[in-house]
C-alpha cells in the first residue's frame, strides 16, 4: 500500500470511529432527558455528555486529548456539587472514585510498560478516567473502567489493529463514561 493510501484508509478509519461516536452520544442523550427528566441532574449530563462528545471526536481525529476538556469535566463536577443534596458524602464520593479511577489506569499502565515496553494509555486517558471518578464515584468508576477495557478490546477486534499499532482509545473511555451516567 502506498504513502498516501495508507493515509487515506487511517483517515476513513479513524473518521467512522468519530461518526460511530456521534450516534450513540445522541441516543445517549435522549435516554438521559427521558432517565432524568428536567432539572440541575439533567442539565449536569447534558454538559457532561457533549464534552465526552469532543473528547471522542478529537481523539479519534488526533490521537490526543486536550487538558481543556478534563479540566471542564472537574469544572462541571465543582459547578454542580452545591445542587446536591448531600454535599460532604457526594464530596467524598467524588474525591474517592477520582483517586481510584487515577490509581487504577496508572497500574495498567505500569504493567504495560514492564510487558510490553511501551505505554498502553496515553495521559489524557489517564486524566479522562480520573476526572469521570469524580462523577460516578468508586462502584461505577470501576464498572466504567472494565467497560472501557471491553470496548477497548472490541474496537481492537472491529479495527484488526495488531498489537503495536496506536488506536485511539478515548471513543471508548467516553463512551463507557456516558454509558455509566445513564444507569
Amino acid at each position: 500500500m502506498t504513502g498516501t493510501a495508507a493515509v487515506e484508509k487511517e483517515y476513513r478509519m479513524q473518521g467512522g470511529a468519530g461518526c460511530m461516536f456521534c450516534a450513540g452520544v445522541c441516543i445517549a442523550g435522549i435516554l438521559s432527558a427521558w432517565v432524568w427528566g428536567p432539572g440541575m441532574t439533567a442539565l449536569r449530563n447534558w454538559a457532561l455528555i457533549m464534552i465526552l462528545a469532543c473528547i471522542g471526536i478529537t481523539d479519534s481525529e488526533k490521537m490526543k486529548i486536550p487538558g481543556k476538556y478534563t479540566v471542564s469535566l472537574a469544572f462541571i463536577w465543582t459547578a454542580f456539587l452545591p445542587f446536591e443534596s448531600n454535599i460532604p458524602e457526594k464530596l467524598i464520593q467524588g474525591i474517592s472514585g477520582a483517586l481510584i479511577c487515577l490509581v487504577l489506569p496508572l497500574g495498567a499502565l505500569f504493567i504495560g510498560r514492564l510487558t510490553a515496553g511501551r505505554n498502553m494509555l496515553g495521559a489524557g486517558d489517564i486524566k479522562l478516567m480520573c476526572a469521570a471518578g469524580l462523577f460516578l464515584g468508586i462502584e461505577k468508576g470501576i464498572y466504567m473502567i472494565l467497560l472501557s477495557c471491553a470496548a477497548i478490546i472490541i474496537q481492537f477486534i472491529i479495527t484488526g489493529a495488531g498489537r503495536n499499532e496506536r488506536q485511539p482509545l478515548g471513543p471508548a473511555i467516553a463512551a463507557s463514561i456516558a454509558v455509566m451516567l445513564l444507569f
